[in-house]
């Protein structure tokens, strides 16, 4: 499972219950549902906000995929940093943003 979620939820619902309840559903609504509702039933103060994804084992990639993946990223896209600020209009490949709309 893929969890993403607000501090609405993890205020209100424990790791250990949010485990208990991706371990015992297989519908990512359902499992959604399941959350928000308990953590309004505890006061739900805060918005509360979840999703979840079920990825399955078979359609992961292998590693060796993934590396291949990564190399070809980091080829298509050279000099970029990956951390901080990036000024694209300063960038040594003269990058531009596409502003035409769709």
């Amino acid at each position: 499972w893929l969890l993403l979620c607000s501090d609405g939820l993890s205020k209100h619902v424990s790791d250990a219950e949010i485990q208990a309840v991706l371990s015992a559903e297989t519908d990512p609504d359902f499992v959604c549902s399941e959350l928000v509702n308990l953590a309004n039933a505890r006061g739900g103060i805060d918005n509360i906000t979840v999703v979840t994804a079920k990825i399955e084992a078979a359609a992961l990639p292998s590693a060796k995929t993934t590396v291949a993946m990564q190399v070809a990223l980091e080829d298509a896209i050279p000099n970029i940093p990956s951390t901080g600020d990036f000024d694209w209009n300063n960038h040594s490949n003269n990058l531009e943003a596409d502003t035409s709309p769709d």
